[in-house]
């Protein structure tokens, strides 16, 4: 089910090299994933050089988070040795994407992993906390389903890298991935437009000439149909 929260704003931020390399960069930029609840200290992070694994051990090659804090984050300039002292609960919400390395279980190398994150476990008021989450990925608008916070639902998508939904990322009590075909639990797709995600699907478009030339055919067969029927008679 849902997950918590996977990585934290580090304080003093980190960078993309050395020194703290395993550490996060923050990037300018607002979040293109809404998480239902967007609180007023948000911060987007791309990761250190050294963080290859996602949670579930899957291999990845890069990794951007959207974090969002209760309290203000401090400037860098200002930050503290702990980034407790600061946000003592982390983030209450958060969006990570994976871009994926080769795994041969359940993906290959250039797929997209997108997964919702609440912490519930330092504000279990998320858990009945009114809200809608959504984002769009290749051309398909994806809602959280019910009129809370998606604290408790799949929250773990897994695209292609052309943004096409391949399925969700599940994961069983030892920490092994799968991947599911589908929306994931408590998910919907709220609309499309028929991008290169998938969609609505066109009817191809039927040229006049070509109508009419039908039309005359089938007049045709149905002239020789009449002239080729015969009555039958029947003896009294």
């Amino acid at each position: 089910m849902g997950r918590g929260i996977s990585a934290d704003l580090p304080c003093p931020y980190g960078g993309a090299g050395a020194p703290n390399d395993a550490l996060w960069s923050p990037i300018a930029g607002s979040s293109p994933y809404n998480p239902g609840l967007v609180t007023p200290n948000s911060a987007t992070l791309v990761s250190g050089s050294n963080i290859t694994q996602d949670q579930v051990t899957l291999s990845i090659t890069s990794a951007v988070q959207y974090v969002y804090y209760s309290n203000p984050i401090p400037p860098a300039s200002a930050c503290s040795a702990d980034p407790f002292t600061v946000n003592p609960n982390g983030p209450l919400e958060q969006i990570m994407t994976w871009t994926m390395a080769n795994n041969a279980s359940i993906s290959q190398a250039g797929d997209v992993e997108v997964e919702f994150n609440y912490n519930t476990e330092f504000n279990a008021a998320l858990a009945s906390t009114l809200g809608n989450a959504s984002f769009t990925m290749g051309g398909v608008t994806y809602m959280s389903t019910g009129t809370v916070l998606p604290t408790s639902t799949d929250n773990d998508f897994l695209f292609s890298s052309t943004g096409a939904l391949k399925g969700e990322i599940v994961t069983d009590s030892s920490g092994n991935a799968s991947l599911l075909a589908g929306v994931p639990q408590g998910w919907t797709i709220k609309s499309s437009s028929g991008g290169g995600g998938g969609g609505t699907v066109s009817a191809p478009e039927i040229d006049p000439a070509s109508a009419v030339a039908g039309l005359t055919l089938l007049a045709g067969m149905l002239a020789v149909l009449r002239s080729g029927r015969r009555t039958l008679k029947v003896a009294r």
